[in-house]
């Protein structure tokens, strides 16, 4: 059999023996640490998880620390265009508002709703910014020798620059959510109010008939 049969019948084996090992050791590890599952995106990933996965690869080449962090990049931005789509929904809603004057209620929880997604995405924002950030620290110095850090300082400017920009987008939305729903609520207060006084003159308007009577 010559050379190359030879490495024809050993390739196959050497392929299940490398999967095996991995399956084996992905296995071992959700069993014994409970790690979620690797096509989870990493803002996923609680913090000791994913800490604990950085601190396991002190050694990344580029490669695979660039798929690292662009998986964070992905995560922030899937997290700017979630809260984008919630700023328009509100944007549509607070352009209606006119519409709800008799029934603040439903206007009121919408408003609640979005305010709780804008607020969530917010934070989300911030939290890959944050990971970014200390991935970028923590990789800085073993990548300067391959010229990669410069890399690194472009993204993080543009991470930095861009969450910056967000928050202050966002906190202004979530304020003037919040001052729709305050609105909302006095509206609602005082229309509970006419109902009660229209409720005591009915009760009184029927007294003065029982007593008349």
């Amino acid at each position: 059999m010559g050379t190359e049969d030879s490495r024809a019948l050993i390739r196959p084996i050497q392929i299940v023996t490398a999967e095996f090992a991995k399956q084996l050791s992905e296995e071992t590890l959700q069993k014994r640490f409970r790690l979620p599952k690797t096509d989870q995106s990493l803002m996923e990933k609680t913090d000791d998880v994913f800490w604990q996965k950085v601190y396991d690869n002190p050694d990344q080449t580029w490669e695979r620390l660039g798929k690292s962090m662009e998986s964070i990049r992905q995560d922030w931005e899937s997290a700017k265009m979630a809260a984008h789509q919630a700023v328009r929904e509100w944007r549509a809603l607070e352009a209606r508002m006119e519409e709800y004057d008799d029934n603040p209620i439903e206007p009121r929880d919408r408003a609640d709703g979005m305010a709780k997604r804008v607020a969530r995405q917010k934070n989300v924002i911030a939290g890959c910014a944050a990971r970014f950030m200390r991935v970028c620290c923590t990789y800085k110095e073993r990548t300067r020798s391959s010229r990669q850090d410069m890399r690194l300082d472009d993204y993080a400017k543009e991470i930095i620059y861009g969450s910056r920009a967000e928050r202050v987008r966002l906190e202004m939305v979530l304020k003037d959510i919040d001052g729709a729903i305050d609105r909302a609520k006095n509206k609602q207060n005082k229309l509970m109010s006419k109902v009660l006084n229209k409720k005591k003159e009915l009760r009184a308007l029927l007294e003065d008939q029982k007593a008349c009577c």
